[in-house]
């Protein structure tokens, strides 16, 4: 039950994130950005 709930709460963050467009820094190292991408800033 408790691994299910963990589990749920994952994907919550993870959709969370992919709906700002957040990506691991990990990801941004193995997978370039495409030429031409603007990069959003936080400021």
């Amino acid at each position: 039950m408790v691994t299910v709930l963990v589990l749920i709460v994952m994907e919550s963050d993870a959709l969370h994130q992919a709906g700002h467009g957040i990506v691991p820094d990990g990801y941004v190292k193995r997978v370039p950005p495409p030429m031409g991408l603007r990069l959003l800033t936080e400021e």
